[in-house]
């Protein structure tokens, strides 16, 4: 029978090959990188033509934790055999609300309180920054923000300091040479590339949740890079934009 371990990563046993080659054909996705070289009209060599989303061992798989809800669909999983061994941080204290939600903002952060993996798609002006700040109040988990620019993290933490009893310097933040890692820490996706394995095991050990601001449709090498070394449960991402084949 199967067996379901959510972790870092889920990891099944107990399935046949069809389920096993079903997971495979749903986590291999066109390199993004590949399509562009052959567009351009380029030499592909080196470049994988695919990049798959899931790890094969003898007798398990590996699946990111958001295609749980799709393989639950053709894989059968009784609860008792469903084991959720997901982080928690320790929970940061003394953090306080400040600002003021409009309704829409309330029942978005409402509707995401018992998710622990998902999407925001918000248009530009509906305060996406000022639901993402709330939320993190609520949960008390330990949080790592990732945005695109230092404009933008600049503004991330200005934002924190804005509707909280927090001050600059209780914000974190990872990127341009600077390493402060705090209960909150906003960095930079092109920064985050750049880190080591042990770095990456040392943040996944330090935050309990993870939310990513403005999220392309398309992601690029950078978005897959990071995704797959942040491991972390509590993902949450801000977009403007639908992206398709998150759940």
């Amino acid at each position: 029978m199967p067996l379901l371990v959510i972790k870092n990563q889920a990891i099944i046993t107990g399935i046949n090959d069809t389920q096993k080659s079903i997971i495979k054909d749903k986590l291999t996705i066109a390199n993004p990188k590949y399509v562009q070289v052959i567009n351009l009209g380029k030499s592909a060599f080196g470049v994988d033509k695919e990049i798959y989303f899931y790890e094969e061992h003898a007798n398990s798989i590996d699946v990111p934790v958001g295609f749980v809800p799709e393989l639950l669909k053709f894989i059968p999983v009784k609860p008792e055999d469903l084991i959720d061994a997901r982080f928690e941080a320790p929970l940061i204290a003394n953090w306080k609300f400040k600002g003021k939600l409009l309704d829409y903002q309330e029942r978005a952060v409402t509707a995401m309180a018992d998710k622990t993996i998902g999407v925001i798609q918000a248009p530009t002006g509906s305060g996406k920054s000022v639901m993402i700040v709330n939320h993190v109040i609520r949960r008390k988990q330990p949080t790592l923000v990732m945005v695109h620019t230092i404009e933008l993290a600049a503004q991330m933490i200005k934002n924190f300091v804005k509707f909280t009893n927090k001050k600059e310097d209780d914000i974190g933040f990872i990127g341009s040479g600077i390493w402060k890692v705090r209960g909150v820490t906003v960095t930079i996706l092109q920064t985050m590339i750049r880190l080591s394995k042990t770095e990456f095991r040392f943040l996944n050990n330090s935050f309990g949740q993870v939310i990513v601001d403005e999220v392309k449709k398309r992601l690029d090498k950078v978005h897959i890079f990071v995704y797959i070394y942040i491991w972390k449960i509590k993902l949450l991402i801000y977009t403007k934009k639908v992206i398709q084949f998150t759940k």
